[in-house]
């Protein structure tokens, strides 16, 4: 891929309904490779078929070098599917698509990683959306859209240019239906705790892309 000449994007896409997804999040098996149960996720890899529509692709492992992940670096991380029809809906289809233009990744030729999760926090659980602090994810981009916000605070996105740099170039708390696009080879980033309201559980949903 060619380098890109921007550090991030910002968009809204008010026209996706995030109400069709809720169900899909309640039925999420916890990540087994964090400790402390503040983590459900999902994994799957789609790409256009000639036809225009997305595919799923054969499932498959997910791992990263331990040059780009301290925390769970050269892990061979094995994660339930994404169910089809979240993926295969009229609504996820729009991220998608949002996700590649703004990225400029074709998707007819690039595989496209999907992340479902969802960090949960109470005054007995640490929600760590980014539990190895800041980072790159070893890709050219990455997109976190943000489905919902319930009984939370913090979990603010950060981005830096080097890793120790003390001031961040973008600090934002993603609303529903934000997608935040980043150049994964040029910026490192990070989203801080998250904190309960009045002590009671609450949770972040997210989709995450990778490609």
């Amino acid at each position: 891929m060619k380098k890109l000449s921007w550090q991030y994007k910002l968009r809204n896409f008010t026209s996706v309904d995030i109400g069709v997804f809720e169900k899909y999040f309640e039925d999420m098996p916890y990540d087994p490779y964090v400790k402390g149960n503040f983590r459900k996720r999902r994994f799957s890899s789609i790409k256009k078929d000639h036809y225009g529509n997305f595919e799923i692709l054969p499932h498959k492992t997910f791992t990263q070098s331990a040059k780009i992940n301290d925390l769970l670096g050269d892990v061979v991380r094995e994660y339930e599917e994404i169910n089809e029809d979240l993926i295969y809906s009229e609504h996820f289809s729009k991220i998608v698509e949002g996700f590649s233009v703004l990225a400029g990744v074709n998707p007819y030729i690039t595989e496209i990683g999907i992340h479902q999760m969802r960090i949960l926090c109470s005054e007995y659980i640490k929600g760590e959306p980014a539990p190895e602090g800041r980072h790159k994810d070893g890709f050219d981009v990455i997109g976190i859209f943000c489905v919902r916000r319930v009984k939370v605070k913090g979990g603010v996105s950060e981005l830096f240019v080097e890793k120790e740099d003390e001031k961040p170039i973008l600090k934002k708390t993603l609303s529903q239906n934000e997608l935040l696009v980043v150049n994964d080879r040029e910026v490192f980033h990070n989203a801080t705790k998250l904190v309960p309201v009045d002590m009671e559980l609450g949770y972040r949903d997210v989709f995450v892309f990778t490609a």
